[in-house]
């Protein structure tokens, strides 16, 4: 059975998303994203005040591959608990 793992970015401003140290473009981080193997699964409309919108969530997911999942728990190990 496929396994996947999700990242939520939260998008605060169209013009622009601060991405580690440098202010790049959405397609850039989303480029950047998917050369590490993430798409894009949904995009969610957050915050505001009074129903107006003012920022974005996008839901990111990558398939998880056998060499990140514990074979004794079948958890994606970055979320084990098992002691190894």
């Amino acid at each position: 059975m496929k396994q996947f793992e999700f990242k939520i970015v939260n998008v605060g401003s169209p013009m622009g998303y601060q991405h580690t140290t440098k202010k790049m473009s959405l397609s850039e981080v989303l480029n950047e994203l998917g050369q590490e193997g993430w798409s894009v699964a949904g995009v969610i409309p957050s915050g505001g005040e009074f129903g107006r919108q003012s920022d974005t969530d996008i839901i990111l997911q990558r398939e998880v591959v056998a060499s990140m999942v514990c074979t004794e728990c079948d958890m994606v190990a970055d979320h084990c608990t098992c002691e190894q």
